[in-house]
C-alpha cells in the first residue's frame, strides 16, 4: 500500500490550464482526484471538439472552471461524464477516487454506444494500403 505525502501549503504551477484541475490552478497541492480531473477534461474535449476555456488567459480559465456548471460543461457527453464528475466535485487531497465505479460508468456507455465498435479509417484494407497511407502523412517510403 502506497502512503500519501503530507499536503504542503503552496506548490508551483505545473502542467497546462486547458487540463488541469482547480487545485492546480491555484497552485493548491494536488491529490489523486486532480488527475482524474485532468483525465476528465481531456476526455470532454475529445467529445466535443474543444473546452469552454479554450484559447483563453489563464486567469480567465480559472474563472471560467469556477463558475460553468456541469450542465454546461458537460453538455453532448455521455452520461457517465456526469457521473464521473459528480462522484469527483466533493473529494478532498486525502480522498481517493473509486477507481472501480469511474471504470465501470465508463464501460456502460462504450457498451451503450452502437458506434463503439466501429471500423476506424485506417483499420480498412490491406497492410499495402496501411503502409501508403502512413507513407502519405510521414513522408517515408511506403515500399522500405
Amino acid at each position: 500500500m502506497t502512503t500519501l505525502r503530507p499536503r504542503r501549503k503552496k506548490v508551483a504551477f505545473r502542467g497546462t490550464y486547458r487540463y488541469c484541475s482547480l487545485n492546480a490552478q491555484k497552485c493548491i497541492d494536488q491529490g489523486r482526484v486532480d488527475d482524474i480531473w485532468s483525465v476528465m477534461y481531456t476526455l470532454i474535449e475529445c467529445k466535443k471538439r474543444k473546452l469552454p476555456w479554450t484559447g483563453i488567459k489563464p486567469r480567465q480559465c480559472q474563472t471560467l472552471k469556477e463558475s460553468i456548471t456541469s450542465a454546461e460543461l458537460l453538455e453532448g457527453c455521455p452520461p457517465s461524464f456526469a457521473r464521473i464528475i459528480e462522484h469527483l466535485t466533493p473529494l478532498g487531497f486525502v480522498d481517493e477516487p473509486n477507481y472501480d465505479s469511474l471504470v465501470q460508468w465508463l464501460n456502460e456507455d462504450l457498451q451503450a454506444d452502437p458506434d463503439a465498435n466501429s471500423v476506424f479509417d485506417w483499420q480498412r484494407g490491406s497492410s499495402a494500403s496501411f503502409r501508403r497511407m502512413s507513407a502519405d502523412v510521414t513522408g517515408s517510403d511506403p515500399e522500405a
